[in-house]
């Protein structure tokens, strides 16, 4: 798989330094050199670009912002090489927003290569990473747009922060972004309230698990005010802040107008059919009625 390289140094003679060496002994790389930082932030691969190797002081700006903008530019994990003609320490680019490394001119061009082949193995795993990632999404909006099951996601307030479509037409809502930000305890009936938030304690690990919350029965209460009971598996996702993770199944609902219509449309077609089998049966029994009285008859003449 070739990998691409953006190189940035406001020495042009540089650039193409790098450039060189690369091709020379790393090979299966698309290598593109600027001298500016507008011209590497404006080119239409910048966003499929595995390394970055950014010359610390360009002048105007730093390297460190240039990345900066390359953070605000690509929404996903990046590498980074920061090269300076100063002595810095490693720690004088702390961030946790990429991956980086550093090295001081004059380069040495083996230990330039080592680095590079190291953030470019990092580089790979990110998008291996990024591709698992992006698998498990559009599973889950598979799963909250499509499927019956219910899915919910609380932030630390229980608050909603995300709900299928399906749990949203169940609690009698249009669209599961009329949830959003609705505290779930709303639709926990008032008795079970104080055990609903000693399991909500389990799955944030705020508590030392006193009982089995990872699967948990309970019902909750739509706007028409007739309980749903439900079955949900639980735990909980860390997305820099900490969220409580359900999937739901209903075990019992309430029966919808549509429901109630069916019901009706098939109790009503069930009383016409054994009305039809017993006018045909009322008809055979006089049909019959009449071939045997003609029969009687004819036997007596």
């Amino acid at each position: 798989m070739t990998s691409q390289i953006f190189v940035l140094d406001d020495e042009k003679v540089i650039c193409e330094l790098y450039s060189e060496m690369i091709k020379k002994y790393i090979g299966h790389c698309d290598v593109f050199t600027f001298t500016n930082s507008k011209d590497m932030l404006e080119h239409p691969r910048i966003k499929k670009t595995n390394l970055f190797i950014v010359d610390v002081n360009l002048g105007s700006e730093t390297g460190c912002e240039v990345m900066n903008k390359v953070v605000k530019k690509i929404d996903r994990s990046l590498a980074c090489l920061f090269v300076s003609g100063h002595n810095y320490d490693i720690d004088d680019f702390y961030t946790t927003e990429y991956t980086y490394d550093y090295i001081s001119k004059p380069v040495n061009s083996t230990l330039l290569i080592n680095r590079i082949r190291v953030l470019l193995q990092v580089s790979e795993k990110y998008k291996l990473l990024e591709h698992d990632k992006s698998l498990v999404e559009g599973s889950l909006l598979d799963l909250i747009n499509y499927s019956n099951l219910y899915v919910l996601i609380l932030d630390s307030k229980m608050k909603i922060k995300l709900c299928s479509s399906q749990l949203a037409k169940d609690l009698g809502y249009d669209d599961s972004s009329d949830l959003r930000d609705k505290c779930w305890m709303d639709f926990i009936p008032y008795e079970l309230k104080e055990n609903i938030n000693n399991v909500f304690d389990n799955i944030m690990g705020r508590v030392e698990v006193v009982d089995d919350f990872r699967e948990v029965t309970n019902p909750v209460i739509p706007k028409t005010g007739e309980k749903i009971i439900v079955k949900w598996f639980n735990t909980k996702i860390t997305n820099g802040d900490n969220y409580a993770f359900s999937i739901g199944i209903p075990i019992s609902k309430p029966i919808t107008k549509e429901d109630s219509i069916t019901s009706i449309r098939s109790y009503w077609s069930d009383i016409i059919e054994s009305d039809r089998t017993t006018i045909n049966s009322l008809k055979n029994i006089v049909k019959n009625s009449h071939q045997q009285r003609d029969h009687n008859t004819c036997s007596e003449t």
